[in-house]
């Protein structure tokens, strides 16, 4: 990317049981993460703070967030993020 370099790390548990996602962006850019949900009304953490629960966003961590199909989306993600699930 011009403005630096952009990594993603994810993994995913056996049967659907957990999701871990890890994007880091070059400073002073933004972007969308689309965490997929698998089937499943899941409870999202960012960082280790709730950001979706019960089909909508929870709290500041989960500004921004809405479904698209089966996946929930963050926009404006910026810097070092972590997105995990669990069950």
């Amino acid at each position: 990317m011009p403005a630096g370099t952009m990594s993603v790390r994810w993994r995913r548990g056996a049967g659907h049981d957990s999701f871990v996602l890890t994007v880091r962006a070059p400073e002073g850019t933004s972007g969308r993460v689309a965490v997929p949900l698998l089937r499943g009304d899941r409870t999202i953490a960012v960082d280790g703070r709730i950001a979706w629960r019960n089909g909508r966003p929870s709290g500041d961590a989960g500004r921004g967030a809405h479904r698209v199909g089966d996946a929930v989306v963050f926009e404006g993600v910026s810097g070092t993020r972590t997105f995990a699930w669990a069950g």
